[in-house]
């Protein structure tokens, strides 16, 4: 059975307990480690994704400025103290079926090259010779209720597949808290508990939904703007 960690996992990235005093938690959805693909440094790591480009243009810098090869990681772990942080909600993917084949060539085609949330949220595909199962990383419940600064959470998962933290898509209501429902429900208690404000509006960062107008430049620039403190 083909098990698909994440690369936090794989490759111990900066957890949300080594910045300082992060003051807001910013969700996505899934990172896959792939030994013969792409390794990026962290979240949102790919320079194709706008996420880092927009924060180091608001902040005045290059474009390009924390995807340095050398000081690049240091950057963006500079940029974050005192501000933001990140996770996932998926920390593997464990991909099942009886056709070997089909396996192999959803994993090859979908989710280590051109991967997307339609892709990795989906539950069977390929005339339903794959199924996907996800685990839920249970780390943002743990770092939810430990937390003293975190005063929102925020998610670049998209308004369609979270409207609010109580409707989500994929629901998986038959598997309890262990479904992207349940999930995403102990993640809405903790706030709501801590006083803690989920943002329920989203703009994707990645270079598809900027391409294709689904998340204009300028909303995206005001959306961090306005939850990151990137004031300079």
């Amino acid at each position: 059975m083909p098990v698909i960690n994440h690369q936090a996992i794989q490759n111990n990235w900066t957890t949300p307990e080594q910045i300082i005093n992060p003051q807001t938690l910013i969700l996505g959805s899934f990172n896959p480690f792939n030994v013969n693909g792409n390794i990026v440094d962290y979240y949102y790591g790919r320079p194709s994704n706008y996420l880092w480009k927009r924060i180091a243009v608001i902040m005045r810098y290059e474009e390009e400025y924390v995807f340095d090869t050398i000081f690049g990681n240091q950057r963006k772990l500079d940029v974050m103290q005192n501000r933001f942080c990140f996770l996932d909600v998926i920390n593997r993917i464990d991909v099942t079926g009886n056709n070997l084949q089909a396996i192999q060539e959803y994993i090859n085609d979908h989710i280590f090259t051109n991967f997307s949330d339609s892709k990795i949220f989906i539950n069977r595909t390929n005339r339903r010779q794959v199924q996907l199962t996800r685990e839920y990383n249970n780390d943002i419940i743990t770092f939810l209720q430990n937390t003293s600064t975190i005063k929102k959470v925020i998610h670049t998962i998209g308004n369609t597949r979270i409207v609010t933290p109580l409707n989500v898509s994929p629901r998986e209501n038959n598997l309890g808290i262990s479904g992207f429902s349940g999930f995403m429900s102990l993640i809405n208690d903790v706030c709501e508990d801590k006083g803690i404000s989920f943002i329920h509006q989203s703009w994707s960062p990645s270079a598809y939904a900027v391409r294709k107008g689904s998340t204009p430049i300028a909303e995206l620039d005001a959306w961090l703007m306005e939850h990151l403190d990137l004031a300079v």
